[in-house]
C-alpha cells in the first residue's frame, strides 16, 4: 500500500463522453471515413468498435475489417477530420461544476483518457477545463501498453499521483449514452452524462 500526503482520495475522470462532448464528433467521423475504406458501419457499429478506444488498438482493427494496410494519405486525411471535428467540442453540462466539486471537497482530481496526449491536450484547451487539471493530472492511452476499455491508463493515472487503485474513484462511460462502468481496481462513482 503505497502512502499519500495530500488529498483524502482521488477521482479519476474519464475525458470523453464525461468531461467533454465529442464522442458524437467522434462516431460521425468514424463512419464518414470507414465508408471511404468501404465499410458500411451502423453509429452502434462504430461505437462498438472503435469508440473510447486508443486509435493504435483501432488502427490493428480497422485493418482486420478491410484487409490490407492502410494507406498514409488516409490516414493523414483521418486525423485532419478528427481535428476539424474537435471544433465543435463542448464541455458536458455539469462537468466543470463536478470537477470544482471534488477539489473544494478536498479530493484530487485527473484525466485518464483513451485519447492520444495531443488530443486529449487540445480537449482540454477548447473546453476551458485545462486550468482544473495541470499536465501533471492528465493522463493518455499513449502512455501504458493496453488502452481502454483495459483499465491501465486508469491505474497508471492512480499510481503516478500516490493513490492505492481501490481508493480511486473513475466517472468514466463505456459508449455514449451508458452509464458509468468500473473496472476492477477502479470504483466508479458517478451518473450517466445524458
Amino acid at each position: 500500500m503505497s502512502e499519500h500526503h495530500g488529498p483524502a482520495g482521488l477521482v479519476i475522470f474519464d475525458c470523453d463522453g464525461v468531461l467533454v462532448d465529442s464522442e458524437r464528433l467522434n462516431v460521425r467521423t468514424w463512419r464518414r471515413m470507414t465508408t471511404d475504406l468501404g465499410l458500411d458501419l451502423s453509429d452502434e457499429d462504430v461505437v462498438h468498435t472503435f469508440v473510447g478506444k486508443a486509435y493504435a488498438d483501432n488502427r490493428v482493427r480497422l485493418t482486420e475489417l478491410v484487409g490490407r494496410d492502410l494507406d498514409p494519405a488516409w490516414e493523414r486525411r483521418f486525423r485532419a477530420e478528427f481535428r476539424a471535428s474537435h471544433a465543435e467540442l463542448e464541455i458536458i453540462p455539469g462537468a466543470r461544476h463536478a470537477l470544482e466539486a471534488c477539489v473544494a471537497d478536498g479530493l484530487e482530481v485527473c484525466v485518464a483518457s483513451g485519447s492520444m496526449r495531443q488530443a486529449l491536450e487540445y480537449k482540454l484547451e477548447a473546453t476551458g477545463l485545462a486550468g482544473l487539471l495541470p499536465p501533471s493530472a492528465r493522463f493518455s492511452s499513449e502512455e501504458v501498453e493496453r488502452g481502454k476499455p483495459e483499465p491501465d491508463v486508469f491505474l497508471l493515472a492512480a499510481r503516478t499521483t500516490g493513490h492505492d487503485p481501490p481508493g480511486a474513484s473513475s466517472p468514466r462511460t463505456a459508449s455514449p449514452g451508458s452509464p458509468p462502468v468500473g473496472r476492477p481496481g477502479c470504483g466508479s462513482s458517478a451518473t450517466s452524462p445524458t
